[in-house]
């Protein structure tokens, strides 16, 4: 049947007239007896009838009825009110049965029957999920009119917000077979699609009918919205309208006003067309700026805080950072309870500010609370922190103390928090949400050079909440297979001194060329440094690796590699400089990190090779526009010995392209950039002497012994901090000495596009699609690489 408001009213109409009866019974006493002695009745007993699977006592309970006490009309009237409110029941009576000196109550109830399922009907062009997920009604819940309404009108909002203005929702119930149970139909007829078709504008000079045109018909998001109602279009079009004001008061016209605006739709439903009306008022700059009430700081120093200056064109864009500013001048120094009152007074086309200052007095910190660290022990977070019980308090230090938190890559969130205390000191709160952290890995990676991949193995970031890492990894593949173990103390006897350790197998095949295995293990001992500043951090590596090359393809001609006795011996030292001030480990959005290392192996190390080789790295990130972040990104490196490429390991040497730990320039092959060897032909002899042919060998990988690799990245956040796109383009190239690098000429260029999914466990995810624009060709001018797009993949790795 289709849902009416008859039974609510059916409701009240009951209420009205069992208490005319009841006042009816309870007054028509005998003769003799008085109507108020009969008020005055005491209740004996109550007793529920109809509530089948309502609680009798929960009934008993909210009406306010009690035995012992005096029953009235009005009583009676309150408790039928009351027992409604628990949308239960379609129908409630109270009924008073004399008994002796007292009354006998009988609460009869009529239960709503019961959902047994919802359907939906109509649901096209919104998702039936999206639908359920809206509906607050659903299989079990009581088939309460009033319910159903309320749904109705939750999915007729989910509809107007996916711009089916026209879409009609009809409820209906029909019978089950089970008993006292109901089927709630949503009947939906979704109509055409109404879209902001054309906005029109009067009064408009200083921006072009196209921009207000585009501000109109922006979607904003929920929590823009500038007003909440039944008419979600009338929110949205409020809210466009605010828009608008405000990117006129950002151009100095801070009167601009929208006067009124129209809308209407064509014959056929379709399309909306709106109408707005502009009074833009006259273009004002920035005026005299005034201070009073400030002791602390002298009008200079707060003057430099202002984000703009006299005669700039008026922006509340910068008005508004300005009071921002001046807060964090005081807050900076502990003075939280600082108050700035601003004024503005138009004179001409000039505002003038005065800022009024009620200083207060500065806060100390008392103590800091630790919440949301389910794993993470108390003592990991609060080393982090900078800001310590008893200092005074300072925003910067709040702030890094965030940034330090974040840069572990343990916690989704680090949300600072403050409690004031009545001396005015405060107790800070550093609210944390951990990221999944130490699981079982069993999964698979794949390159352009080692192909797919089989990895197993335990990854714990944190090992024990302890702030410690470790990992044990086998990969198995067709190209590479390896087994290693990493661990390392970040905080060695509760300093900031790093160590670690870490020993490997890996066996690698290299396309069709060689196979390269390495054995060995590292030792890592590093330091955070308070100088230059505390982003500095420095790190003494020693490695020790059994080298081997076999499995050479035939034909391949590599000196120093295929001519020589392997396994060889590599025992090197090295130090790195790293400032790092990003705000996050995994897609910063601003700050940078520089790096230099430098690599010592043989002489007193003893080994088989003798060599000193220098890496220089530099990123930056920066906010481009909106939410997007510009990246961009520098390597470069040299290597040499007293005994050139004889002392110098092959794998040493400078391979980039692709995705290549070396150097990443994407639409190439994966470390298959630099100088290559020439290819030569040998006379093929028969039996008797005779030539019959020629064989080629040689025009392999020679690598180089420095090289150059810049990166640009546009990254795009698509859900923040887990999914990215990026635009991409790469240029870099290897040479065979340090003077050969030409910074701006003989690069490999390329471009291209690609996303990052961050996944628990695993890492990253990445994918991009690059195209190579120069050619690699081999000394007979064949082209290698080059003049083509290229995929890049892989998984459990950030590129």
């Amino acid at each position: 049947m289709t849902v009416k408001k008859r039974t609510v009213l059916t409701g009240f109409a009951t209420l009205n007239l069992v208490s005319f009866f009841f006042c009816s019974s309870l007054f028509a006493q005998s003769s003799g007896s008085s109507a108020s002695s009969a008020a005055e009745k005491p209740v004996l007993s109550i007793r529920i009838v109809g509530a089948t699977t309502a609680d009798p006592t929960l009934v008993r309970n909210i009406s306010g009825l009690q035995i012992g006490r005096s029953l009235t009309p009005d009583g009676v009237q309150a408790a039928i009110r009351q027992i409604y409110t628990l949308g239960l029941f379609k129908d409630v009576q109270i009924k008073a049965i004399p008994q002796g000196s007292g009354l006998d109550l009988l609460i009869e109830v009529v239960e709503f029957p019961r959902v047994e399922r919802v359907e939906i009907n109509g649901a096209r062009g919104v998702k039936r999920e999206d639908v359920f997920a809206k509906l607050t009604l659903a299989a079990g819940a009581v088939a309460n009119p009033a319910v159903i309404r309320e749904n109705v009108g939750l999915l007729q909002e989910l509809y107007q917000s996916k711009g089916y203005f026209l879409a009609q929702i009809k409820a209906d119930t029909k019978p089950s077979s089970k008993p006292d149970a109901l089927i709630v139909e949503f009947n939906i007829r979704e109509g055409e699609k109404v879209k902001i078709k054309e906005v029109y504008s009067e009064g408009v000079t200083v921006f072009s009918p196209g921009k207000i045109a585009k501000w109109m018909k922006a979607k904003p998001k929920s929590e823009e919205l500038v007003s909440r109602s039944s008419d979600p279009l009338r929110d949205r079009l409020e809210t466009n309208k605010e828009k608008v004001v405000e990117e006129y008061k950002k151009k100095g016209y801070i009167n601009a006003v929208v006067t009124r605006d129209s809308v209407w739709t064509d014959a056929q439903l379709k399309n909306m067309y709106v109408k707005v009306w502009i009074d833009e008022g006259k273009e004002f700059h920035f005026g005299d700026v005034t201070f009073s009430g400030n002791k602390l700081y002298g009008e200079d120093l707060l003057k430099r805080a202002l984000a703009f200056q006299k005669g700039d064109l008026y922006s509340q864009e910068k008005y508004d950072k300005t009071m921002g500013d001046l807060y964090g001048v005081y807050q900076e120094d502990g003075y939280l309870y600082a108050r700035i009152a601003d004024q503005v007074a138009t004179v001409d086309s000039f505002v003038n500010v005065s800022y009024e200052i009620s200083e207060g007095v500065p806060a100390k910190i008392n103590k800091i609370h630790i919440e949301g660290n389910t794993k993470t022990k108390d003592k990991v977070i609060r080393r982090e922190l900078l800001v310590k019980p008893g200092q005074t308090f300072r925003r910067s230090l709040l702030l890094r103390s965030v940034r330090e938190l974040m840069v572990l890559n343990y916690f989704a969130k680090a949300e600072p928090d403050y409690t004031v205390l009545e001396n005015g000191d405060v107790d800070l709160i550093f609210k944390v949400e951990e990221k999944p952290t130490g699981q079982l890995q069993l999964g698979g990676g794949y390159s352009g050079q080692d192909k797919f991949v089989l990895t197993l193995g335990v990854g714990i970031p944190n090992f024990m909440g302890n702030g410690q890492s470790m990992s044990v990894n086998a990969d198995i593949g067709g190209r590479r297979k390896s087994v290693s173990f990493s661990f390392t103390e970040p905080w060695f006897r509760d300093t900031p001194t790093l160590v670690g350790i870490d020993i490997f197998n890996v066996e690698r095949r290299y396309y069709e060329d060689y196979t390269e295995q390495t054995t060995g293990l590292s030792l890592r001992l590093g330091r955070r440094l308070r100088w230059p500043d505390n982003y500095f951090r420095v790190l003494w590596n020693y490695r020790l690796e059994n080298l081997r090359y076999y499995e050479f393809r035939s034909g391949y001609v590599v000196p120093g590699l295929t001519d020589v006795d392997w396994p060889r011996i590599t025992s090197s030292t090295g130090l790195s400089i790293t400032r790092d001030s990003r705000d996050l480990a995994q897609f910063a959005t601003r700050g940078s990190m520089v790096s230099y290392t430098v690599a010592y192996a043989g002489g007193p190390l003893q080994g088989d090779y003798q060599y000193h080789k220098h890496v220089f790295e530099a990123s930056k990130f920066m906010k481009a526009f909106g939410p997007f972040v510009l990246v961009g990104k520098l390597k470069t490196g040299v290597i040499d010995g007293p005994k050139g490429d004889v002392g110098i390991p092959y794998a040493e040497r400078f391979s980039p392209g692709g995705v290549d730990p070396d150097g990443i320039i994407r639409g190439y092959q994966d470390g298959t950039i630099g100088p290559r060897f020439p290819i030569d032909s040998v006379a093929v002899l028969d039996t008797a002497g005779n030539i019959v042919g020629y064989s080629r060998f040689g025009g392999g990988l020679r690598r180089g012994r420095s090289e150059l690799v810049y990166n640009l990245e546009l990254q795009i956040p698509v859900v923040k901090d887990q999914v990215y796109a990026l635009l991409f383009a790469d240029a870099g190239n290897a040479w065979l000495a340090g003077y050969q690098i030409h910074p701006f000429s003989d690069l490999k260029t390329s471009a291209g596009l690609g996303f990052r999914v961050a996944v628990p466990g695993l890492g990253t995810i990445g994918f991009d699609f690059g195209y190579g624009f120069t050619e690699t060709k081999n000394s007979l001018g064949q082209r290698i690489d080059g003049k083509k797009w290229r995929p890049h993949f892989q998984i459990g790795s950030t590129f």
